[in-house]
C-alpha cells in the first residue's frame, strides 16, 4: 500500500503548522539567548561557530522533515533528497566536532597544570641550593597532598602531560574551530559529489519527477546513511579515545552524550517507519518525517537550551548559596594552600587553568623576599634585579603574549600597555598588576561559584557538616 493512499488532511496540515510555529519560536528564543551569552565561558567552551553551523542545518532540515507533507503537491522529492543527504551528516558531525573540542580543552588544561607543577618542582630543588624562597614556595604542599587533591577532584595525572611531548598540544590546530569547520566543509563536498552520483541513477528523485507525498523511503537515501555511518564510526573511535576520563564543569560531556542517545533513537525510528511496509498505516496518521523532526528538535534543545538552563541554575544557586552557611571566601581560597590547589585542579574542568597559573606565578614573584636586592646600591634602587626582570619577561611570554600557550583573556588596552612597557624595556615589579586584577575578577565571576558548588555540595551543607580551612 503506497503512502499516496493516505493524503494529508486539512486537520493534519493545521496541526503541523501549529507545531511548526511552536518549534520555530522555541528555536529563535533559545538561539537568541545562546548568542547573547556567547562570551560566557560555558558557551565559548561549547564551540560557538560549530554550534551555530549545527543550528542552521538543524532548522532547515527540521523544516523539510515536518513541512514536506504539507507542500508535497509542489515540492519535488529531489529537494528533500538533497537537503537530507547534505544536512544530516552536518548535524551529526558538528556533535563529533564538539566532542573533540571539549576533549582538547580538558586535556590541554591538564597538560598545562602538570607542566607548571614540574616547573615549580624544579624551582624548589634549585632554591634549596641557594636558600632563596618566596613565601609561596615555603607554603607549597608536598606531593602526597597533591595526589590526594587529584583523587578527590577526579583529576588524573598518571600520564605524561609534558607540553612539548604531548601530541594534542603539539597538534592543537586540529581541534580549533576553523580547522574542524574545514574538515566539515570537505566532507560536505564529498556528500555533494555522492548525491550527484545518486541523482544520475534515480527516477523517483529526478529533477523532472512529479511531486509526490512519499519522499522519505527511497533507496537513494541508503548511500548517505551508509557513508554517514562510516564517518561517524571513524570519528567516533577518535572521540572515544580522547573523551575517556574527561570531566568538565559545564556538563558538556553529559549534554553531548544525551545528543548521541537522542540521535540514535530518532534515527532508528525514522528508518523503522520509512522502510517497514507493515507500518505504512501508522504513517497515515504520523508522517515519517515527524520522527526526524522530533529528533532534530531534541538535538537543538540539548545544544542551545540545556546550556542556558545550566547557566541559569548555576547563577540562581550562587545567589542563595551563602545564606546561613559558612563557606570560605574567594580571598580565603586564594590564600589557603590546600584550597588553592583544589581550586587549580577545578580550573582544569573549567578550562581556565591559565588564570590560576598566572595568578599563582605572578603573586609568587610579587612576594619574593628581598634576597635578590639586598646587595643593590641605593643609586640602583630604580633598577630591577636581572632575575626578577627575566621572570617578568617569562610571565609576559607565557601568559600575555598573543598566541602564547597559556594566554589569559585580558582587555585589549591592558595587553597594549604591557606590550608597550616590554617593548620600551620599562620593566617594573607592578607592571602586571592590572592584568592580575582582571584575572582575579574572571576567576571570581566565572569559576569560584562553580568551585564552591562542587567542593561543598548543598546536601553536605544541609546536613550540618562544618567547613574547616585548616
Amino acid at each position: 500500500m503506497a503512502l499516496e493512499d493516505f493524503p494529508v488532511s486539512d486537520g493534519q496540515k493545521a496541526s503541523i503548522f501549529v507545531v511548526y510555529v511552536i518549534y520555530l519560536s522555541s528555536v529563535l528564543v533559545t538561539t537568541t539567548f545562546f548568542w547573547k551569552y556567547r562570551e560566557h565561558p560555558g558557551i565559548r567552551s561549547r564551540s560557538l561557530l560549530i554550534t551555530m553551523i549545527g543550528v542552521s542545518a538543524n532548522i532547515v532540515l527540521s523544516t523539510v522533515y515536518l513541512m514536506g507533507p504539507v507542500f508535497a503537491s509542489f515540492l519535488p522529492c529531489f529537494v528533500t533528497l538533497w537537503f537530507g543527504s547534505l544536512l544530516t551528516p552536518v548535524t551529526m558531525l558538528t556533535t563529533v566536532g564538539k566532542f573533540l573540542r571539549v576533549a582538547y580543552l580538558y586535556r590541554s588544561s591538564l597538560a598545562k597544570l602538570k607542566a607548571e607543577r614540574r616547573r615549580q618542582e624544579g624551582l624548589r630543588e634549585k632554591s634549596k641550593s641557594n636558600s632563596v624562597q618566596s613565601s609561596k614556595d615555603q607554603a607549597s604542599e608536598p606531593s602526597i597532598v597533591l595526589l590526594t587533591i587529584d583523587s578527590s577532584t577526579n583529576l588524573k595525572l598518571s600520564q605524561d602531560y609534558d607540553l612539548e611531548s604531548n601530541w594534542i598540544q603539539r597538534h592543537s590546530y586540529i581541534f580549533e574551530d576553523h580547522f574542524l569547520i574545514r574538515i566539515l566543509g570537505g566532507l560536505t563536498l564529498f556528500h555533494i559529489v555522492l548525491t550527484i552520483f545518486v541523482q544520475g541513477f534515480t527516477q523517483s528523485y529526478a529533477f523532472t519527477a512529479l511531486p509526490r507525498l512519499d519522499c522519505f523511503n527511497g533507496w537513494e537515501y541508503i548511500p548517505v546513511y551508509v557513508i554517514g555511518s562510516c564517518e561517524i564510526f571513524l570519528f567516533g573511535s577518535v572521540v572515544i579515545r580522547y573523551i575517556r576520563g574527561v570531566s568538565d564543569a559545564y556538563n558538556i560531556v553529559k549534554e553531548l552524550s544525551l545528543i548521541v542517545i537522542a540521535t540514535g533513537a530518532g534515527f532508528f525510528l525514522h528508518l523503522l517507519f520509512a522502510y517497514t511496509p507493515s507500518l505504512y498505516t501508522v504513517r497515515a496518521t504520523i508522517p515519517v518525517g515527524t520522527w526526524g523532526f522530533c529528533t532534530l528538535w531534541s538535538i537543538h534543545l540539548l545544544n542551545c537550551g540545556l546550556p542556558l538552563v545550566e547557566i541559569y541554575q548555576t547563577n540562581r544557586r550562587a545567589k542563595n548559596y551563602l545564606n546561613g552557611r559558612k563557606l570560605p571566601s574567594f580571598e580565603e581560597v586564594l590564600e589557603h594552600p590546600i584550597l588553592f590547589e583544589k581550586f587549580k585542579a577545578f580550573t582544569v574542568k573549567d578550562f581556565s587553568v591559565e588564570n590560576a597559573l598566572f595568578y599563582e606565578r605572578y603573586l609568587r614573584l610579587r612576594t619574593t623576599p628581598t634576597a635578590f636586592v639586598k646587595d643593590h646600591l641605593p643609586t640602583q634602587e630604580d633598577r630591577l634585579p636581572v632575575e626578577i626582570k627575566a621572570e617578568l619577561q617569562s610571565i609576559y611570554e607565557t601568559f600575555i603574549k598573543m598566541d602564547s600557550d597559556y594566554q589569559v583573556n585580558l582587555k585589549g588596552e591592558t595587553v597594549s600597555e604591557i606590550e608597550r612597557r616590554v617593548r620600551d624595556d620599562e620593566y617594573a615589579l607592578d607592571m602586571l598588576d592590572q592584568a592580575l586584577t582582571e584575572v582575579k575578577l574572571l576567576m571570581y565571576q566565572h569559576t569560584f561559584k562553580r568551585f564552591l558548588q562542587q567542593e561543598y555540595p548543598y546536601t553536605t551543607l544541609a546536613e550540618g557538616h562544618e567547613i574547616e580551612l585548616n
